[in-house]
């Protein structure tokens, strides 16, 4: 069997979208591990997979910077082609020792890199060895990256898409002859903290909403989470739960009803399978989910692939979207009602959930895998073969 290394951004949402995908290849006999920021090693363990802290001895700037926060400034220098700072040079230089240090122990077989980190794929080419990147968004950074210019090769390099090609725009779909698109993907059974479920009135339709576990990110978070409130506070027939993310502070959303609860996370698929809408920031992972559950969404799109993904939501007849920057109480109280008492929109979801499903049934992402991992050897016996 084989040796992969799965990297990922040292985000929630990027390493979630892998774990099934880890878990079955490991359940196949191949030794699955992740390379991603401190902070995710018990959470990766606890799914009962191996983890390596990439970086670790980063000497961040202060106690409110991230790992994130570095890989962010990294690929911002990547797209607009700078010179690395000093700083970042010296992130890169870590890196590099750390998959050095990987290789030697581990001999793996495959690097499956998260496009969003470019600067590993330079590295793990500049050792020499097999990779792809897995791809847990339908929007490639690369190519819009003045990085090509300075590694073309890279623009070469098959993008597996965490994401049957079914959901995807047909003209994108028609166009990129390097993008394969695998399963859905969903760790529904991943291991979460448990939700107090006792506070859930039965007698309500749920309304399930989340600006993603950065939403602190966006300037319009607080108010658009503080107008969403307030459109539901009109509508008792409705009991909504906000997760809100770790960082938005719950005591800036003045005006909370009884019919909305506020969390800092939830299980999102436990609470997606008894929800009758999703209000979303438009993130793949959450949208898979949704999809997954028969789910219909209103989309309020925020940054990257966000925008095309509210697209992708109408163009199938799965949700509608609204705008992050002007919604109004008004708007979002009409197109609560409108998508989840509508039986078009959620004919057409579950109609995609058994698209997903087949994908994940006849296990084709494992089958694409394997298929490389086979190529792979069969290309290094041939160069052994020509010694």
């Amino acid at each position: 069997m084989s040796t992969i290394v799965v990297t990922a951004v040292p985000a929630m949402g990027h390493l979630n979208a892998s774990l099934k995908l880890a878990k079955s290849l490991a359940a196949r006999g191949h030794e699955v591990c992740y390379l991603s920021g401190v902070g995710y090693k018990t959470y990766i363990e606890a799914q009962g997979l191996r983890f390596i802290t990439l970086g670790e001895s980063i000497e961040l700037p202060n106690a409110r910077f991230s790992q994130l926060d570095l890989a962010e400034r990294l690929m911002e220098f990547r797209f607009h082609g700078r010179p690395l700072d000093d700083q970042l040079a010296r992130v890169v230089e870590v890196f590099r020792r750390n998959i050095v240090d990987l290789v030697s122990t581990l001999r793996p077989d495959l690097f499956l890199i998260d496009p969003y980190v470019p600067d590993l794929a330079l590295i793990v080419h500049d050792l020499a060895l097999p990779f792809v990147f897995l791809n847990p968004t339908l929007y490639n950074p690369l190519d819009e990256m003045a990085l090509l210019n300075d590694a073309p090769y890279l623009g070469k390099i098959p993008e597996l898409v965490l994401c049957p090609a079914e959901f995807d725009f047909p003209e994108t779909v028609a166009r990129n002859r390097q993008r394969y698109y695998l399963g859905a993907e969903l760790d529904i059974d991943r291991k979460e903290e448990p939700f107090e479920w006792e506070r859930i009135d039965r007698s309500k339709r749920l309304i399930y909403c989340s600006l993603g576990s950065q939403a602190q990110m966006y300037s319009e978070t607080k108010r658009l989470f503080q107008i969403i409130i307030d459109a539901v506070s009109g509508l008792p027939e409705y009991q909504m739960i906000v997760a809100t993310g770790r960082d938005v502070d719950h005591d800036d959303l003045q005006r909370v009803p009884p019919n909305v609860l506020l969390f800092n996370y939830v299980p999102q698929s436990q609470i997606l399978e008894k929800a009758s809408l999703l209000i979303t920031h438009g993130g793949l992972n959450t949208i898979k989910d949704a999809i997954f559950f028969g789910v219909p969404m209103v989309v309020f799109p925020g940054d990257f692939d966000q925008p095309r993904n509210s697209g992708r939501v109408v163009y199938h007849g799965l949700g509608l979207k609204g705008d992050m920057k002007t919604a109004t109480v008004e708007e979002v109280r009409a197109l609560i009602p409108k998508v989840a008492q509508t039986p078009s929109y959620r004919g057409r979801v579950l109609a995609f959930g058994e698209i997903f499903r087949k994908y994940d049934q006849n296990g084709v992402s494992v089958k694409v895998i394997e298929a490389l991992l086979a190529t792979i050897e069969k290309s290094q016996k041939k160069a052994l073969t020509a010694q």
